[in-house]
Formats: structure tokens, sequence, C-alpha cells
């Protein structure tokens, strides 16, 4: 179970820390876009969908999905589904589903808003800044001009993800639950941000 359990308080306490360090970055940019970041652009639209397609199921969101599915098969989550290779695909494909969920609500919103919900690199340097861009990115879209903004798009990807999950999780699982998902999936999406900034290349 995700709402009452020591996971549950550590998943909360890493996502209150999480929008604290985020929080850091903003409070100087004021809605602006940084000094030292380029001029952006809103993606073209065929690179908008290449970029859901990437967020939803792209290599390294599977192989994230790995290590999440590895870890409800360890804690038994839910219980119903068993163990073995049947108990862990059931929870593999019950995480992907999750995440196409979420990401196709996110990338809606983003259309309909006109902004863009992606993950970018960083321009600043220095280890810090650059993990503040990274994590405030776990929480906020931008716009054509550059300027961040609190992403509806993301928050509500997040939490309806989370709750469409539920759909076919056993009986005994409610919304709670569901939104505890999907706090989790604000913290996955942070710490993927990371991996995105100092270990991949793009």
């Amino acid at each position: 179970m995700i709402a009452d359990t020591p996971v549950a308080r550590m998943s909360i306490a890493a996502l209150i820390a999480l929008l604290v360090i985020s929080a850091a970055p903003c409070a100087f940019a004021q809605g602006s876009p940084a000094t030292d970041q380029p001029t952006t652009v809103r993606p073209g639209g065929a690179e908008r969908f290449r970029n859901y397609v990437s967020d939803a199921a792209g290599p390294v969101i599977l192989i994230e999905t790995i290590g999440w599915a590895a870890a409800a098969q360890v804690s038994d989550t839910p219980p119903e589904w068993g163990g073995g290779a049947r108990g862990f695909g059931k929870r593999y494909a019950s995480l992907v589903g999750q995440g196409v969920i979420q990401e196709s609500v996110t990338y809606a919103l983003s259309e309909a808003l006109a902004v863009d919900s992606h993950f970018h690199k960083s321009h600043k340097h220095g280890f810090f800044p650059r993990a503040g861009d990274a994590l405030i990115q776990a929480v906020t879209s931008r716009r054509a001009n550059g300027h961040r903004v609190v992403s509806a798009p993301l928050l509500a990807g997040y939490a309806i993800g989370g709750l469409g999950m539920m759909t076919w999780y056993p009986d005994r699982y409610t919304s709670k639950e569901g939104m505890g998902y999907g706090g989790l999936a604000v913290v996955s999406r942070a710490g993927v941000n990371l991996v995105r900034e100092f270990i991949l290349r793009r």
C-alpha cells in the first residue's frame, strides 16, 4: 500500500524536498528566463510528438520502469499479483500503462496550452545550478519565449496517471493510493531529469 507505509512517508518527504530545492531557482527567476539561457522557441509539432513518444516509452523510461517494477516485486505490491515472472510482468505492464496515461495527458494539455513540458538540458554552469534546472523541470513547463511556469500539464499527468492505474489494481486500492503513485511519479521524473542532465548526452 502506498498511502500509509514508511515508503509513502519517505516519498512525501522526498517530494517536499524536491519542491523546496526547485523553488530556489524560481525565487530568483521570477518567471523570467535565466540570463545565461539562450533565446528559446517552442519545438515544431513533429519534434513535440517525438518527445512525447520518448517520454512515454523511450529507452530511459522503460529501463527506469524495470527498477520500479523490481521494487514493487520485492515489496509484494500488490500481493494479489503474486511473485515470479508472471507477477513481475503484471507490475511492469502496470507501470508502463501508468506512464503512457501520464504522458498522454501531459502531451495533450501541453498542446492545448502551447507550452513545452519536455526536459531540456541546462545551459547553466556548475552542479547546483544545473541540478536545480533539472529538478524544476519536473514541475514546470516552458513557454515559447523561454519563461517557465508551474506546469498544469505535468501535474495533471501525474495525478491522472496514478488514478488511472487504480482501474486495473485490486478493488481494495482507492484514489488515495492512486494519488500516492502520482506523487511518486513526480520524484521519479526528477530523478530521470538528473540522469538526463548529468549522464546522458541528450
